[in-house]
C-alpha cells in the first residue's frame, strides 16, 4: 500500500512544490508514506510591493523549520512545500499531532495562512493544497475520485495548452481521465500524462530533498572590556574548536574564515583569515588565528568576539610530503601548514610557486605566480632547476669549451628550434656537461652563428 504524503500550501507567501528530479523519495520498509503539502495562498490585502527575494528567503526558512517533523522536506517555489510525514507518525505519536503541531505554529509563530494536504503522493498533495482543499487521503485508491473534481489550474500547464483544454471541453481532471492515454499524449504531451500518473501513484515521483546549507556562527560575549590581545586568545580558541568540532561532525573541510573582535563603540575589526588548501585541522586553524591577531592592532577594548565560516568543502585534501620518499611521509611533514604560516605572516602576495607553461624555449617554460591551476608536466629530459637570468657567452678556444674550467661533455645534443612566431625564435643544440670546479653545467650551441656557446643552467 503507498505511503500517504503531506503537502501544505500556502498561496500568499509560500508554495512549496517538487519539480526537478533528483533523489527519489522512501522511507522505510512497511511504512506507509504520507506526503503533506502546505500552500500559502494570497491574501486579500496587500501592503508592500511583491517581493521575490524576500518570499525565497520566506520559503528556505520555513523547509528548516519543516525538518524537524520529517527528514525529507522538498522545496517548491513560490510559494509551496512537501514533507514525507509517514516515517514520523509513531514518534509524534500519529498524523493529526504532525497535522495539528504543524497548523498552529504556521498560525501562532509563522502567522500565515494556508492549507495543507495529505496523500499517498506528493503530486497529488500538492494539487490537493493549491486548490485550497484541507484534505487528509490515505489510501492511494481513494485519489482517483478525490482529485476528479478539482480544475486544470492545478495541472503545471502553460496558457496555450489550457487553452485548448478549454476549447476540447475539458474542465477538470476527470474529463481527462475519461480521455485515452495514447491520444491526450499525442495531442497535449507527454508531461501531462507522466503528470497525471504521478499524482495517482502510477510512476514513481521523484524530488528535490532540501538541505540547510552549512553555516558555522558562533560568539563569545565578556562582562567586561578586554584590552589585552593576549587576553582574547582564550576566547579565539574556544571558537576555532567548535568551528573543528562542526567541520568533524558535518564531514566539512574550509578554507576560510572570519573572527570579528566589537567595540562598545567603534566600528568592528575582522580578521580574514584565508587557506591554500581546505582544512580541519584546531592546532592549524588556531596557529594562523594567532599569527593574524598578533599582527593586527585592535581599535580599543574588546566586549565580543564572534567566528562566522560560510564556504566549505566535502571531498578531503590531497597533501604532498615535503620529504618525499625518506620515510618521512606523516601529515606533520605536509608542506601546506608551512605554507599557510608564511602566508599569513607575510601576506598572500609574498609568496609565489614556480609553474610550468607549454613552451619548449627553457626560459619560457616556467613561470613564477600564483598558481591557479597546473600547468603542463615537465619534460622527461634532464633539466636543470637553476636557469640564469641572461644566458652567460663561453670561452671557446684550443678545440674546448671553458667556464671555470674546461667542460667534458656527458650528454646531447637535445635541438630545440622554435619560438619564430613571436620574433624571439632559437636554434639550439643543448648539452649537458661537467666542470671541475662549477659542477654540472647545462650549455647549448647557438646554431645562428655557428660559434658561439652558451651557459644557460647549472644542475645542483
Amino acid at each position: 500500500m503507498p505511503r500517504p504524503i503531506s503537502a501544505l500550501s500556502f498561496r500568499d507567501s509560500l508554495l512549496y512544490r517538487e519539480e526537478e528530479a533528483c533523489n527519489k523519495t522512501g522511507t522505510s520498509t512497511g511504512q506507509q508514506a504520507l506526503w503533506l503539502a502546505v500552500c500559502l495562498p494570497r491574501l486579500a490585502l496587500e501592503v508592500h510591493p511583491h517581493n521575490e527575494i524576500a518570499r525565497e528567503k520566506r520559503l528556505e526558512a520555513l523547509a528548516a523549520w519543516a525538518l524537524q517533523f520529517s527528514p525529507l522536506v522538498s522545496l517548491h517555489p513560490p510559494c509551496s512545500f512537501l514533507l514525507e510525514a509517514g516515517g514520523s507518525i509513531n514518534y509524534f505519536g500519529g498524523l493529526a499531532a504532525i497535522r495539528d503541531t504543524i497548523a498552529r505554529e504556521l498560525t501562532e509563530r509563522w502567522k500565515h495562512v494556508f492549507y495543507q494536504a495529505t496523500t499517498p503522493t506528493p503530486t497529488a498533495s500538492l494539487m490537493l493544497a493549491r486548490a485550497g482543499c484541507n484534505l487528509l487521503v490515505e489510501r492511494g485508491a481513494d485519489l482517483r475520485s478525490v482529485l476528479g473534481p478539482l480544475g486544470i489550474e492545478v495541472l503545471p500547464l502553460d496558457d496555450k495548452r489550457r487553452q485548448q483544454l478549454n476549447k476540447t471541453g475539458v474542465r477538470i481532471l476527470r474529463d481527462l481521465w475519461r480521455l485515452p492515454s495514447g491520444e491526450l499524449a499525442r495531442r497535449f504531451g507527454t508531461d501531462l500524462v507522466t503528470h497525471l500518473d504521478q499524482a495517482l501513484g502510477k510512476l514513481p515521483d521523484p524530488l528535490n530533498a532540501y538541505r540547510i546549507p552549512p553555516r558555522f556562527f558562533d560568539t563569545r560575549e565578556f562582562s567586561f572590556e578586554i584590552g589585552e590581545q593576549q587576553s582574547l586568545l582564550p576566547a579565539v580558541h574556544e571558537l576555532v574548536t567548535g568551528l573543528c568540532d562542526f567541520l568533524q561532525k558535518q564531514d566539512l573541510y574550509t578554507m576560510d574564515y572570519q573572527v570579528h573582535f566589537y567595540y562598545r563603540e567603534d566600528p568592528v575589526t575582522v580578521l580574514h583569515i584565508g587557506l591554500r588548501q581546505p582544512i580541519r585541522q584546531p592546532g592549524y586553524l588556531m596557529l594562523l588565528a594567532e599569527t593574524k591577531l598578533s599582527r593586527t592592532k585592535l581599535a580599543t577594548a574588546v566586549v565580543r568576539v564572534t567566528l562566522t565560516a560560510e564556504r566549505f568543502y566535502r571531498v578531503a585534501p590531497r597533501t604532498r610530503c615535503l620529504f618525499s620518499g625518506s620515510g618521512l611521509e606523516q601529515e606533520d611533514q605536509d608542506i601546506a601548514p608551512l605554507l599557510e604560516q608564511l602566508s599569513t605572516r607575510l601576506g598572500a602576495a609574498a609568496l609565489e610557486s614556480i609553474t610550468t607553461h607549454a613552451d619548449h624555449r627553457p626560459e619560457y617554460a616556467c613561470r613564477a605566480g600564483v598558481s591557479v591551476s597546473a600547468g603542463p608536466a615537465p619534460p622527461d629530459n634532464r633539466r636543470p632547476l637553476w636557469l640564469l637570468p641572461k644566458p652567460r657567452e663561453l670561452l671557446n678556444k684550443d678545440d674546448g669549451i671553458y667556464y671555470r674550467s674546461r667542460i667534458h661533455f656527458l650528454m646531447g645534443p637535445e635541438r630545440i628550434v622554435t619560438g619564430w612566431w613571436d620574433n624571439h625564435g632559437i636554434h639550439r643544440d643543448y648539452y649537458v656537461g661537467t666542470d671541475d670546479i662549477a659542477g654540472r653545467v647545462w650549455i647549448y650551441h647557438d646554431l645562428t652563428t655557428r660559434q658561439k656557446w652558451y651557459l644557460h643552467g647549472l644542475f645542483g
